[in-house]
């Protein structure tokens, strides 16, 4: 039963050491940073320009979660390919960056 046990624990340990898993808390200001609600964000995939849209809530803040794709292009409004984000090829990575809006 332990070996069992401990096979199933080391096959999950794997599994998620091989997941690809981005999440990014975006918050976009404006020049007096106070939140900018409903902004348009987009990115796009570099390599096979797949595209995704998002829109930033009442605190001007948007969690965008990605488990495909390397190299993304953001887009915030007018301002194009403001930042480039990469997905890991391995594990997760969670983080948050503000943008300012003019």
């Amino acid at each position: 039963m332990k070996k069992i046990l401990f096979s199933v624990i080391a096959i999950l340990f794997i599994v998620n050491l091989q997941a690809q898993k981005l999440e990014f808390d975006l918050t976009v200001v404006d020049i007096h940073t106070k939140p900018v609600s409903g902004m348009t964000v987009m990115l796009k995939e570099i390599k096979t320009h797949e595209t995704k849209t998002f829109t930033t809530d009442n605190s001007g803040k948007v969690t965008i979660k990605l488990d495909s794709g390397e190299n993304w292009r953001v887009s915030v409004g007018e301002m194009y390919n403001c930042k480039t984000i990469t997905v890991p090829k391995y594990g997760k990575v969670h983080y948050s960056e503000y943008i300012s809006y003019n």
